[in-house]
């Protein structure tokens, strides 16, 4: 079952535009970190999740990220600014914001087969949460480590066997590192980025059900989404959109509650609305 969103507040075209081209700035990531820090599940200092040390405010409910154990994994949600473009072939490209790195996994795989997802993998043993996503990230596409810079890190989600848990780093890279970017081993078939007026503009929802447990995730779309490298057996879809779902669509969701105001970008399901670009 899909949940729609409900008519969105008034928000300007032009504000709008004015607001997320300010996201990768020293300011957005003031804003970033002060926002993740009104949930005191968000622990934004990994040096703090291994120390047990908190500041007041901080770490006042358990959180998982506490104590990593075998099948716990980190990602990499990673933003590159992009200027708008003189001629733009979509929307998208129209105006200067943030576009989202993420990878399309090999139908090949065991597990998460043909899944949309954020670079990540598992944490190993004594490695902090953004070393293990940046090192994965490495790995998987050739993200270069120092050309990341690292904003903190968003509360750990369980994984799909109810078992694990998913921490996600958040930063931002430079669009030189753009041309360096490919996939690098057989568990990625195309790297791609996602627009963040997509992400706005499309949110939905889905609930679905397993044993005695309902859960609500949120769905994105990306129609204007930037192809940057594939192997030569990628898949490509045939309507030209990208669908976001499951933990990479929830780990979506928690970046932009930290990344966008509440107006812009409400964070419960029942005050969600979908803006009209």
């Amino acid at each position: 079952m899909f949940v729609s969103a409900a008519r969105p507040r008034f928000y300007s075209t032009s504000s709008l535009a004015s607001l997320i081209s300010k996201i990768v700035t020293p300011e957005g990531q003031t804003a970033f970190n002060n926002r993740a820090k009104l949930d005191s599940h968000t622990i934004s200092n990994d040096a703090k999740v291994r120390s047990d040390k908190f500041a007041v405010g901080e770490g006042a409910r358990p959180s998982a990220t506490r104590a990593f154990k075998k099948g716990d994994a980190a990602v990499l949600v990673s933003m590159v600014h992009l200027d708008a473009v003189e001629s733009p072939e979509n929307e998208a490209e129209s105006i200067a914001q943030p576009w989202f790195l993420m990878t399309h996994r090999s139908y090949h795989l065991r597990s998460h087969r043909g899944e949309i997802c954020y670079p990540g993998g598992r944490i190993e043993p004594d490695e902090l949460i953004d070393q293990a996503a940046l090192r994965e990230s490495f790995e998987e596409i050739n993200l270069p480590t120092a050309g990341v810079s690292v904003w903190g890190t968003l509360p750990s989600i369980l994984s799909r066997n109810m078992k694990n848990h998913i921490s996600a780093t958040v930063g931002v890279f430079k669009s030189d590192v753009l041309p360096l970017l490919t996939p690098r081993d057989s568990e990625v078939q195309s790297v791609f980025l996602v627009p963040l007026t997509d992400l706005i503009a499309s949110r939905q929802y889905t609930t679905m059900k397993r044993s005695t447990f309902k859960y609500t995730f949120p769905l994105f779309f990306s129609p204007n989404y930037k192809l940057l490298a594939a192997t030569p057996n990628a898949y490509i879809n045939p309507d030209e959109t990208v669908r976001i779902w499951g933990i990479s669509a929830a780990v979506t969701h928690q970046a932009l509650r930290c990344l966008l105001p509440d107006d812009v970008y409400p964070g419960s399901v029942r005050d969600a609305t979908v803006l009209q670009l």
